[in-house]
């Protein structure tokens, strides 16, 4: 990242980066950088514009969702976000990451540095710094203490230890594992973190839908966990349903029924964030071309 687009970076929201933070992205000379194993990008050759720059874009972003005045470094592709301060508000130089389905910000790396050195955090279990809450507001964590780790003996939440876990359980295949994978979403089905209640809902829907080692698909299953999440008001299952019924799977086939609930996901999903850098659209939410598909298999039924 040259220091002409930093400059600019700093004057649109008249702030600046920590100097050690503003000398490490100067350095940049790849746009995908690994982080431990993580992969996370930084920028990209064709930022042609003010609204194209990739730093400004989603900053500006962030800063409308969270109200805190952090600059957006990088992503990786599944809507998370690494973070660094504003030195002249905080000269705090830690590396943030802003967890886009958990709606919370957490310390990822106590510098760039450490985190190129893959010093990264166990940020999946340590506790929250902010995070939005049920009424859409940034909430601080006025009880946060530094580097609060379960494999330190410490407390930690365990629901969310618990779904790193699971996590890793199902993206990693280890289908070996699968009653262990079964027990802990059904644990978390009794939650009362909607968070962890709608997540362990949709795994279990995926699980489901093909089948996990030992665990034989059951579309029917899979349905039944997507309504429940539904019910939660989660936009993404609402899509993934009207996905089953514009193909038929696990219920009879309703292009209207598919319809009917893609609005209602698409209408939801514009007060995600990402939403118009999905669709391409400010105005627009994360499953316009969908419905045009579905609208226009619909006429083709007539």
């Amino acid at each position: 990242m040259d220091e002409d687009k930093i400059k600019a970076i700093e004057d649109h929201f008249k702030g600046a980066f920590h100097k050690e933070n503003r000398d490490f992205l100067i350095k940049l000379t790849h746009n995908e950088i690994l982080f431990s194993d993580e992969p996370w990008f930084f920028s990209y050759d064709e930022d042609l514009s003010e609204y194209e720059n990739f730093v400004i874009r989603w900053t500006r972003d962030f800063r409308n969702e969270f109200n805190l005045n952090y600059f957006v470094i990088a992503d990786n592709g599944l809507g998370d976000y690494l973070l660094v301060s504003d030195s002249q508000v905080n000269e705090d130089k830690r590396l943030l990451i802003m967890l886009h389905e958990m709606g919370q910000i957490k310390v990822y790396a106590n510098s760039l540095e450490n985190a190129l050195n893959s010093e990264i955090r166990e940020y999946m279990v340590e506790d929250w710094i902010y995070r939005i809450n049920s009424e859409s507001h940034t909430e601080i964590n006025d009880n946060y203490e530094e580097g609060i780790l379960s494999k330190d003996g410490q407390e930690s939440d365990p629901e969310y230890e618990l779904r790193f876990n699971l996590m890793n359980i199902y993206d990693e295949e280890e289908t070996d594992r699968s009653s262990e994978l079964l027990s802990g979403l059904e644990e978390l089905l009794n939650s009362n973190e909607p968070i962890h209640k709608i997540w362990a809902l949709r795994t279990l829907s995926k699980i489901y839908l093909k089948g996990f080692g030992p665990i034989p698909l059951n579309h029917s299953k899979a349905v039944s966990y997507l309504l429940r999440a539904v019910e939660e008001n989660d936009y993404m299952a609402m899509a993934d349903l009207a996905a089953a019924y514009f193909a038929g799977i696990g219920v009879e086939r309703d292009l209207n029924q598919s319809l009917s609930l893609l609005e209602k996901a698409n209408q939801l999903s514009k007060n995600n964030m990402f939403s118009d850098i999905i669709s391409g659209d400010k105005s627009k939410g994360m499953f316009e071309e969908l419905l045009e598909i579905i609208k226009k298999e619909i006429e083709n039924q007539k």
